[in-house]
């Protein structure tokens, strides 16, 4: 299993994006302290209301509109249920992908997410599935919380049409995601998925930042 470099580049969408992210304020957190807090305020993986408020209680999120990030409630309503619940899996890997950590921790936890039954291994549609979520999440939703009021580095405008760019290049950088992770194999153990991670050209990928940039390399090769 190799290391997949992200070309350095902080380009003014991105900038746009991760100043609202930050907004957020999962980044007072460890990815460990968000996962435990999520996990115990949650039943059959659903997050009702009342443990909604729990969790943001507990990790000091911000989950309201204010004049600097006026897009946060829009986020949240893209990612709950027609009951006002929510999934665990959604807020488990935007939690874990915007607190800190590192990053062969942040690998384990995300492994988790699909590892319900504790069996430390998965074969790629598992993984599949969890790449699928990362980038509706990383990519999607995100940039959701960039809003023109704020006069950000790019316009709400233009970080909707770079998102829909990197989107479009998923499908490629997925299938390397996929070929690094598994190599020949037709499984992958917690173990070396965490191990993986373990360095800083392929820790950076479970950051938002890092994933969208990682897309945004072939995005460029399809122009």
């Amino acid at each position: 299993m190799g290391c997949i470099c992200v070309k350095e580049s902080i380009l003014p969408q991105e900038e746009a994006i991760t100043l609202m992210e930050s907004q957020l304020e999962y980044f007072k957190n460890s990815c460990i302290q968000v996962d435990y807090t999520m996990r115990k305020y949650s039943y059959l993986s659903v997050i009702n209301p009342t443990q909604w408020t729990d969790i943001c209680d507990n990790l000091e999120l911000k989950t309201e509109n204010n004049l600097i990030s006026p897009k946060v409630e829009s986020l949240y309503a893209s990612l709950q249920l027609q009951d006002g619940c929510f999934k665990l899996r959604p807020l488990l890997v935007m939690g874990i992908f915007l607190s800190n950590g590192m990053s062969r921790q942040k690998a384990r936890l995300l492994f988790e997410v699909y590892d319900e039954k504790k069996t430390d291994s998965h074969e790629k549609p598992e993984i599949s599935e969890l790449l699928d979520l990362i980038k509706d999440i990383v990519v999607d939703k995100l940039p959701i919380l960039v809003h023109n009021s704020t006069n950000p580095p790019s316009s709400s405008q233009n970080v909707a049409r770079y998102s829909k760019k990197i989107s479009k290049a998923y499908s490629v950088g997925k299938g390397k995601l996929i070929d690094m992770i598994f190599g020949d194999q037709g499984t992958v153990g917690v173990k070396d998925f965490s191990l993986l991670f373990d360095n800083q050209e392929n820790g950076r990928i479970l950051t938002p930042y890092g994933f969208r940039m990682f897309l945004g390399q072939f995005a460029e090769e399809e122009e």
